[in-house]
């Protein structure tokens, strides 16, 4: 017998179902609720239906208006926003001029008359702490090049060329000097993660007792006005050179009034080297000597190995 008809059943005689038990438990209130939703299983399914269809259309609802709004609008947002990050993510001209070093400053040219030719020097400077430059140059008058070369400055460093007894200058143009080109690099901070302790390590070179003598009380010559430069190069690094070559420059208060060059070769660490030069045509007291090694510590080619 079913739940339904043992329910009619109960109804029927319900001294009957009052005296049933079901050994499992079953109660006259559970064979009703039973029976009640064996009766609107119908209604609840069709409920069930409709909550299924309302969620679907629901659903589909809400992806058919976004898609449609994205269609209108968020499309061309869309296009828009990758557009500013191409512009934004690929390098421009400004960028790239961010980067670039700073030029070569060049000061005004400086000429030093002697009896018989002149010498011409200049001043440079590199404003970049981290990039260096190899460069080539000319000194100039009118259309004529008096002297072309090459020459390097190190990260940071101010520097002077020279030009030596030029006796061929015309005096009614001035003397100029020009860089014809200039090839940048970038420190490699790997190999170099810090550029003064670097420096001072190769170029610590002590002068000393550095002692100009005028040329009237030389006692060189009797005939040529010869003064005469003497100093020791103090080599306190740790790296042999095969050359230094120096820069020189004699003044009397701020007027240069003397410049020369000198290289010193097989510069070993520790050694100590005297120097004596004569200068001419320089018959009076100087108020300061500038004395400046002028070696490119970037080139490993400048350096001699121990025991070589």
């Amino acid at each position: 017998m079913d739940l339904k008809n043992l329910f009619m059943a109960s109804q029927g005689d319900s001294s009957q179902a009052t005296q049933h038990t079901d050994p499992s438990g079953l109660s006259m209130k559970k064979l009703e609720r039973g029976v009640w939703f064996l009766e609107h299983r119908k209604h609840f399914k069709r409920v069930f239906i409709a909550i299924l269809i309302l969620i679907s259309v629901l659903s589909w609802g809400y992806n058919i208006y976004y898609v449609t709004k994205y269609l209108a609008v968020g499309m061309e947002q869309d296009a828009r926003t990758m557009q500013g990050l191409s512009r934004r993510l690929l390098p421009n001209h400004a960028y790239f001029e961010k980067l670039a070093p700073d030029p070569i400053q060049i000061s005004g040219v400086r000429t030093v008359e002697n009896a018989q030719d002149i010498d011409i020097m200049v001043e440079l400077q590199n404003p970049n702490p981290k990039h260096y430059a190899y460069f080539s140059y000319c000194f100039d008058q009118g259309k004529k090049n008096i002297k072309c070369d090459q020459s390097f400055l190190l990260p940071g460093q101010k520097k002077y060329v020279f030009d030596l007894a030029e006796s061929e200058l015309d005096s009614r143009f001035n003397v100029n000097f020009r860089i014809k080109g200039t090839n940048w690099d970038k420190l490699n901070a790997h190999n170099i993660p810090d550029w003064t302790k670097h420096k001072q390590e190769r170029l610590n070179v002590d002068f000393q007792e550095v002692e100009f003598v005028p040329a009237q009380s030389s006692g060189v010559s009797e005939e040529v006005d010869l003064a005469r430069l003497k100093f020791t190069a103090f080599n306190d690094s740790s790296y042999n050179y095969y050359e230094m070559p120096l820069k020189i420059i004699l003044y009397k208060g701020n007027k240069v009034v003397g410049i020369n060059e000198y290289t010193l070769t097989d510069f070993s660490t520790q050694e100590k080297i005297q120097v004596e030069m004569t200068w001419p045509n320089i018959s009076f007291n100087v108020s300061d000597i500038e004395i400046k090694p002028d070696v490119n510590i970037l080139n490993t080619d400048n350096f001699r190995k121990p025991g070589s």
